[in-house]
């Protein structure tokens, strides 16, 4: 489906990206091709984390329509050059060519909400073996080159692919290893390099997942959702190419869909294969599914610069009270000026190095940093960063199977020991051989995880011996007298280097650590056995606002991956504190509302108490939740629109559908 809409940014000079493809009898005037390949398994990946992804492009949409971009994020890049060594150190590939392609990439991505830094200068790689590239050295080359924690490119003179063919470059979709390989003169013409950037960031090409082969998308768009490149704005794409697109980049050829409704592709889109000069285009939705990727893929948003780089903490970062004084302390490398966007608004709030801050309204607040060490600019945001008032009462059961990142729950991980031994989700077994499970409880599913190389895909660090890892829940009223914790966990380990599991508890009155008997060493037999399920009773803590913290302590080695799953908080006996008819009364005013706040009006909730709320948009994708405080429910940051406002009291609740205007 073509809308017109769409965000285009035109560059100034004839682009080349160097694309073969041979496609039914087309033939095409360039010989080399992007040598990227969507597998089917990595295309239904794509496909099953859709609803994760929508949560996060609606965010980004919402920025773009109120003409506020998000705050980029900073992605830093290792460059590695290969140098013919035959003859000294000739290349047909500079510093200046490198700086130049950076440069235009950033123009590309400059409506995605990412931006792209070199980190640490070039490594030049003086190999006659490596300079005419073969994917099948791929291993050999980087086992010895490869930097943790960045997005490595190799510029080669030439790559050949496993098929004998030629190819301009290739990188890996989410979930894959952080490489890119690229051929000197692909980087040099102005869109190869972006390209491959948008497939490691999960877009595929517009003409789907498979080469030669007529794309399955229609062109009335009803499956735009389901086939093709999975993307909505660009229109179905009967594989574009030097014989059916023109030198103006108009489409000439006659292919039809399923529905043998012509094509009408859109020539300029820089995924595509279009012909050189007419590839200029990004779409809006394009940018979204990126933006997305950044978020919620641990592969894809674990990236920090030794030498420049952002970071942060606090002397707190939630409470269940409706206020919230955050003492914040930058501990960023490199820095000689920050900017903070503490309020998760996209407005700079404080420009001093370590600030204070009041939240005086219930939500969820994500955190942004921008730093400059005088030559160089970056920035990151750290979603969620901030929980204010409860989020939530019984029953809480956290199905993890739905979602790819922990702020995603609106929980909490922190790296106590800043080594990247931190708790993440994962599905299968963990990276590190010889610890952690095989799948998730039950023997399918996600989980928690701890991983103890503290190395996890993209990520950076290595984790140390007593190095402390917290998983943070959101606030939780326990309504009922007999409320328990239940969780399942697996602790196992090859040898002797499994560390321990802490279960601690904060009524507001501080944490109290040990609420049960702390798990130390390997708890399971072997690694194929199940998860093991843990019991705790949380009486004592009946009627108050509670926070559960996962406590998990590195042993000796890398096998220390700890994991959990199934955390359920309810009540033993089931009867929790109920007022149906009360919840059945409950009103909200003005209705269409163009202002900041909806109001809720209930004769027995006159101050909210015990209400809280929850705004999903019209696909049922939650974008916010808190208690309900002086009757007020806070929408400023929602765009004009429909949407859902579910109110919930003890095990009640009552869905209104409110217009923002």
């Amino acid at each position: 489906m073509r809308f017109k809409n769409y965000f285009k940014f035109l560059v100034s000079f004839v682009f080349m990206l160097g694309i073969s493809l041979t496609v039914s009898a087309q033939k095409h005037n360039h010989t080399e091709q992007c040598g990227t390949e969507m597998s089917a398994e990595e295309y239904n990946r794509i496909k099953s984390m859709l609803p994760q992804l929508k949560k996060y492009e609606q965010e980004y949409l919402q920025a773009r329509k109120s003409n506020n971009t998000p705050i980029l994020n900073s992605v830093p890049i290792k460059a590695h050059i290969v140098r013919n060594f035959v003859g000294g150190t000739n290349t047909p590939f500079t510093e200046t060519d490198l700086n130049d392609a950076i440069t235009l990439m950033n123009s590309y991505f400059q409506n995605s909400g990412l931006e792209f830094f070199l980190c640490d200068g070039i490594n030049y790689i003086d190999s006659n073996t490596f300079f005419n590239f073969d994917s099948s050295q791929e291993s050999q080359l980087t086992s010895a080159n490869q930097v943790s924690g960045l997005v490595n490119i190799y510029f080669v003179n030439s790559i050949t692919t496993s098929g004998g063919g030629s190819a301009a470059g290739y990188a890996y979709l989410p979930g894959g290893p952080a490489t890119i390989l690229m051929t000197h003169s692909a980087t040099k013409n102005g869109s190869t390099l972006t390209h491959e950037m948008g497939h490691f960031f999960g877009l595929a090409h517009t003409h789907g997942p498979v080469n030669g082969t007529l794309t399955t998308e229609l062109v009335n768009g009803s499956n735009c959702d389901t086939d093709g490149d999975l993307v909505c704005d660009t229109p179905a794409d009967p594989q574009l190419g030097g014989n059916n697109v023109d030198s103006n980049c108009n489409y000439t050829g006659n292919a039809v869909d399923a529905n043998f409704d012509p094509f009408d592709p859109d020539e300029t889109n820089i995924m595509s294969y279009s012909i050189r000069a007419c590839r200029t285009n990004i779409t809006t939705q394009q940018f979204a599914r990126m933006y997305a990727f950044s978020r919620v893929d641990a592969s894809r948003n674990n990236f920090s610069c030794p030498t420049l780089n952002v970071a942060l903490s606090s002397d707190v970062n939630s409470t269940c009270n409706s206020t919230l004084s955050v003492n914040f302390t930058d501990n960023s490398t490199g820095a000689t000026s920050w900017q903070w966007d503490v309020d998760g608004d996209n407005v700079i709030d404080y420009t001093t190095q370590n600030i204070s801050h009041t939240y005086n309204t219930a939500g969820s607040y994500d955190v942004s940093l921008i730093i400059s060490d005088g030559t160089t600019t970056i920035s990151k945001k750290f979603d969620n960063f901030i929980s204010v008032g409860t989020q939530n009462n019984l029953p809480v059961s956290e199905d993890l199977n739905n979602i790819s990142s922990i702020t995603e729950l609106k929980w909490t991980s922190i790296d106590g020991g800043g080594n990247g031994f931190e708790w993440l989700i994962n599905s299968g077994g963990t990276p590190s051989p010889s610890t952690g499970p095989l799948n998730g409880s039950g023997g399918t599913g996600n989980y928690f995880f701890t991983e103890g190389s503290g190395t996890f895909v993209g990520g950076s660090g290595t984790g140390q011996p007593g190095d402390v890892a917290e998983l943070i829940s959101y606030c939780v009223e326990l309504n009922a007298n007999d409320a328990e914790l239940t969780f399942d966990y697996h602790m196992w380990s090859a040898d002797i280097g499994m560390g321990e599991l802490h279960v601690d508890i904060d009524d507001g009155s501080g944490w109290t650590n040990d609420i049960m008997t702390p798990l130390v060493g390997s708890q399971q037999t072997n690694q194929a056995d199940d998860f093991m399920t843990a019991t705790v009773d949380l009486a004592a803590y009946a009627n108050k606002n509670v926070k559960i913290r996962f406590r998990g302590i590195r042993g000796n080695n890398f096998t220390s991956d700890i994991a959990i799953d199934n955390v359920q908080i309810n009540s033993k006996s089931g009867t929790l504190s109920t007022n149906t008819e009360a919840i059945q009364n409950l009103a909200i005013y003005p209705n269409p509302v163009n202002g900041s706040f909806l109001n809720v009006v209930n004769n027995s909730y006159t101050n909210g108490e015990r209400l809280n709320y929850e705004v999903r948009n019209v696909l049922g994708q939650s974008l916010s939740r808190g208690r309900v405080e002086n009757n007020k429910v806070d929408i400023a940051s929602l765009a004009p629109g429909t949407y859902i406002l579910v109110l919930k009291v003890d095990n009640a609740q009552i869905a209104k559908k409110f217009i923002k205007q």
